[in-house]
């Protein structure tokens, strides 16, 4: 498309641009073709609030690769949406282990809190993303952090009925 002349950003008949899409779907060679194409993305240009949020959420849950690819590109891998999540929250609720290894190894807070007080483990508790769990427990989360609401992980896994996440964090 890039070599028939379409532009990196331009959107199709939903709105929807190519690298969006390629990011959605966890495509790290074509996200680095169109951002060195000079596709745009929200989280350098913030044209809204909620933009950027989607943007967020569409980064956070892809895959290693994938994030390396906007990391090369200037992306902060510490970055946080208005809901004060970091990309850690969002890969471990995606149950996206590779990120969350990633994110950690790049020096990402293991418990880092969004504006509920909720850490990544907890994200991964609450959707019963135990290989998330995993890679953040090997990472030294603490499984005693408490939201504002005074609930940990475990009790969170417990009240969504996640038994193996519950064992897990009970080790």
């Amino acid at each position: 498309l890039l070599e028939s002349g379409q532009k990196p950003d331009e959107p199709t008949d939903g709105g929807l641009t190519a690298l969006w899409i390629a990011t959605q779907h966890d495509h790290p060679a074509c996200v680095r073709t169109l951002l060195r194409a000079g596709a745009r993305f929200a989280l350098v240009e913030r044209p809204s609030p909620s933009f950027m949020t989607d943007w967020f959420s569409v980064i956070g849950s892809a895959g290693a690769r994938t994030l390396d690819a906007y990391f090369s590109h200037g992306v902060d891998p510490k970055a946080r949406n208005d809901k004060k999540e970091s990309f850690l929250h969002l890969a471990a609720e995606s149950g996206r282990a590779d990120a969350v290894r990633k994110l950690v190894e790049l020096g990402v807070e293991a418990d880092a809190r969004d504006e509920n007080g909720a850490t990544p483990l907890m994200r991964a508790a609450l959707s019963g993303q135990l290989e998330s769990a995993r890679a953040l427990l090997d990472a030294k989360a603490s499984v005693f952090a408490h939201n504002r609401w005074g609930r940990t992980a475990k009790v969170l896994a417990a009240e969504k009925s996640h038994a193996d996440m519950v064992e897990l964090l009970e080790k």
